[in-house]
């Protein structure tokens, strides 16, 4: 009879796991297009994003408190396919930052930044100069 029992106990616990919501497999996050262009509206390639979460960047901030950084392609395009879960953010709105910075000598200095509020499945584009 317990062996009955135990192959029972088995079996709906195989039939539960089969029917497990696939849901709890989706990454949460959001996809971030960042453009970067120079004073004259051109596309700049192989530019440095630097993503950065609660606060905002200042002419101060050093590139290392950036979450994630990203580098720009031909046509001046970062991509940041964020997972909320890796970047501890809240699923229900969290204030990002993007920022780029110029380097002279050994020192990066704030070209422009711009803050934005992501949730889960977020779409978005923005641009920095």
């Amino acid at each position: 009879m317990k062996k009955l029992f135990l192959l029972a106990s088995l079996c709906v616990a195989f039939a539960l796991q089969a029917c497990n919501d696939d849901d709890n497999d989706k990454i949460i996050g959001a996809y971030i297009e960042v453009t970067v262009k120079n004073a004259v509206g051109a596309p700049l390639e192989g530019r440095t994003v630097y993503m950065f979460k609660d606060d905002k960047p200042t002419v101060s901030t050093p590139v290392g408190d950036a979450k994630k950084s990203a580098i720009t392609n031909a046509d001046g395009i970062a991509v940041f396919d964020l997972n909320f879960t890796q970047l501890n953010i809240i699923e229900r709105g969290t204030n990002l930052y993007f920022a780029v910075f110029y380097t002279i000598g050994n020192d990066n200095y704030l070209s422009d930044s711009e803050g934005i509020t992501v949730r889960q499945g977020d779409e978005k584009e923005i641009t920095l100069t």
